[in-house]
């Protein structure tokens, strides 16, 4: 999430915290994407976002796993 997903998608950094990509949007080939960041992976394709107003809107996306120590 970035300023400008925020204005486009109608959430904040502050709605998106601790939200799985997965919990509000749909994803092409969903377990090509879980396979490849549980390897650490990087993860490119098609994401339908779900936007504040109700409608959706599909876009290209790149999903890159990050690990933080302790967590």
């Amino acid at each position: 999430m970035n300023r400008s997903s925020e204005r486009f998608l109608g959430f904040s950094m502050k709605d998106a915290a601790g939200k799985s990509l997965l919990e509000t949007n749909s994803v092409d080939n969903k377990e090509l994407m879980v396979q490849q960041l549980q390897r650490g992976r990087e993860w490119e394709g098609l994401i339908s976002w779900r936007r504040k107003v109700g409608d959706s809107v599909v876009l290209s996306g790149r999903v890159i796993p990050v690990c933080i120590p302790g967590r």
